[in-house]
């Protein structure tokens, strides 16, 4: 099994390091930009939602005024690529995802902001180096993590219990072994994301391609996604959603993949770790202190680790003003707050991951999620899809093939269009980002 170490970060996160309020501190008595309106595009999440409730705080001490337009990620992808590319002044910060750091830099649509960071003093040292290191493109940071997540099995430990099954699968082995038994016991399995996508059906393929032994280029860099593992995963992933998952799994995001097993409706789900703020949730869960929490199974998949980030477009009006907003909501005392009053458990913040307040909330489990998931951050790669300025079309190609092998098409056939469809993208000296 291929597992990245990232010796710096495990050891940053097992540090102790406290923050100690939650009341958002941020202080100043001069307001240099009163008056000003700005306009933030964020995606709908937890996150989001925290950080909308803090915004009046904001408003009150800076003078600044917020607009904030909140909408589906894909939806929120889509329209600030559109903005971006036809050089609209319309926001003054976005929220992207890592996979669109090449593509947005290279295009000169988002300021660099080592010369923000600098000029502020702000401090970046807390950040988490992954998260930082995936939101930079050629040396150059273009992003501040807003959030950031590795993935890990999630199980419903009553489901296990009625099929007869012992704790986690550690092995793939095990993990079979565990669908065949809940599949006797007429109990689905398994939730994926099966929405097509780069970050949709993409994410889990993209797991037990590497671990099977795929590699994105081959050793002269030639693209390389027509391989026996590219294949082996692709039938291995329709496999589970098509015959061991609940009905309408196809065009499922990772938002109904998170309900699904929120519900009840299925045993075990590989996805984000910040899902189990939503699954212990009682307001909103039916499996509260019904879930356990592991590593994805040895020989099955490696797990991702990724990251969301506020940018600045190039075409902002009020790129100083975008740059406070950006501040202020990332400090350490916000980011804790938004963590402790809200119901998000994804901080890009070391202080804030290991504060005893942090993980006095999140001690789901009895520890079980934190100890995952700080055993994910520090063993998934910072991501593991290829950082590349072509990345989204390539990965929109390997979404249609994905798709249409779950309708019943052959994998290699379709696969075998994809390499085709790219064959002159070349990467002589590509390494899997931090590999």
């Amino acid at each position: 099994m291929r597992r990245t170490t990232k010796k710096a970060l495990a050891g940053l996160l097992l540090g102790s390091m406290a923050v100690g309020t939650v009341i958002p501190a941020y202080a100043s008595e001069e307001k240099p930009y009163d008056g000003e309106t700005i306009r933030v595009i964020m995606q709908a999440h937890t996150t989001t939602d925290s950080i909308q409730e803090l915004l009046p705080q904001f408003e009150e001490m800076t003078g600044i005024d917020v607009e904030l337009e909140v909408m589906p990620q894909e939806e929120m992808f889509d329209k600030t690529q559109i903005a971006l590319a036809a050089g609209s002044s319309d926001y003054d910060v976005i929220m992207f995802d890592l996979m669109y750091t090449a593509q947005f830099a290279d295009a000169g649509w988002i300021e660099e902001l080592g010369p923000y960071v600098e000029k502020t003093g702000y401090d970046i040292d807390d950040f988490m180096p992954g998260y930082l290191n995936s939101l930079s493109y050629q040396g150059k940071l273009y992003g501040m993590p807003i959030y950031g997540e590795s993935s890990m099995l999630m199980y419903n430990t009553e489901m296990f219990e009625q099929a007869g099954i012992e704790g986690a699968p550690k092995t793939k082995e095990e993990f079979d072994e565990a669908v065949a038994k809940l599949d006797a016991a007429g109990i689905p399995a398994i939730v994926y994301r099966g929405a097509k996508g780069h970050g949709m059906n993409v994410m889990p393929w993209t797991g037990m391609f590497l671990e099977m032994g795929g590699d994105w280029f081959d050793a002269d860099g030639n693209l390389a996604v027509n391989s026996e593992a590219a294949v082996k995963a692709a039938e291995y992933y329709a496999d589970l959603l098509k015959n061991h998952s609940v009905s309408g799994v196809e065009s499922f995001n990772w938002d109904q993949c998170q309900l699904a097993i929120q519900q009840g409706k299925v045993a075990m789900c590989i996805d984000a770790t910040n899902f189990a703020s939503r699954l212990e949730n009682p307001e909103k869960s039916t499996i509260v202190g019904k879930v356990g929490y592991s590593v994805i199974p040895d020989g099955m998949a490696i797990g991702w680790t990724v990251a969301s980030g506020f940018a600045i477009p190039t075409e902002a009006q009020h790129k100083d003003a975008g740059w406070e907003f950006i501040q202020w909501a990332l400090n350490k005392d916000s980011q804790l707050a938004s963590c402790l009053n809200g119901d998000r458990c994804d901080p890009t913040r070391i202080s804030v991951m290991n504060s005893d307040e942090f993980n006095e909330k999140y001690n789901y489990a009895d520890g079980q999620w934190v100890a995952t998931t700080i055993e994910a951050l520090s063993t998934c790669p910072a991501d593991y899809r290829p950082r590349i300025v072509e990345w989204l079309e390539l990965g929109d190609g390997i979404a249609t093939a994905l798709s249409n092998v779950m309708q019943g098409d052959d994998a290699q056939a379709e696969f075998d269009k994809v390499q085709e469809n790219f064959k002159d993208l070349k990467y002589p000296d590509y390494e899997m980002f931090n590999k």
